[in-house]
């Protein structure tokens, strides 16, 4: 990675990554209640991509960019049980290498803006905006029901800084109760 300024008020930063994972261990949706299942090694996967990111401040406000892609995928070929796919046969899916690993989206970008009212007061906001992903139970890409759609949620905060030693601070998250 590398991280740098243009100026004095404006800065970016920078980086490219490739982990590749033996045994990665992953939740595996049971088929009953929302949170219900194991855990289980599932071969091998990778998770490459980059982020790329731009900030600044004028005057009393700070603003911050910054976007990531990865490619998260399964690289060993294995069976899971998976009873609420729709491809699955006698509840089990067959996982391919190349396959989507679920819950991750692949783009995803952050936007936050916070404001300087004095020295002790600030109040701010973050964008969140998240591309499509395949849902847990959906190792294989195959279910009917495809990907969960994108989505955006937006939180703000603010801070009081009484004194060096205590910080009163709030936030609200998921602004406009959107449900994803």
């Amino acid at each position: 990675g590398l991280r740098g300024r243009w100026s004095e008020a404006l800065g970016w930063n920078a980086s490219v990554y490739r982990t590749d994972l033996n045994d990665d261990i992953l939740f595996i949706s049971s088929g009953g209640a929302v949170n219900a299942g194991v855990f289980q090694n599932s071969g091998k996967t990778r998770r490459q991509g980059l982020e790329l990111g731009i900030h600044g401040r004028i005057g009393k406000l700070d603003l911050a960019a910054n976007y990531g892609y990865i490619d998260a995928t399964f690289e060993s070929a294995l069976t899971l049980n998976s009873p609420s796919n729709s491809s699955a046969v006698a509840g089990d899916i067959q996982v391919s290498p190349g396959n989507k690993v679920p819950g991750i989206p692949e783009h995803a970008m952050k936007l936050r803006m916070e404001y300087e009212i004095s020295e002790a007061v600030s109040v701010g906001t973050n964008v969140m905006v998240f591309s499509s992903q395949y849902a847990r139970g959906d190792e294989n890409n195959q279910d009917a029901n495809g990907r969960i759609p994108g989505y955006a949620l937006v939180n703000l905060d603010a801070r009081y800084h009484f004194n060096k030693q205590l910080l009163f601070f709030g936030r609200v998250t998921n602004l406009f109760d959107e449900e994803y």
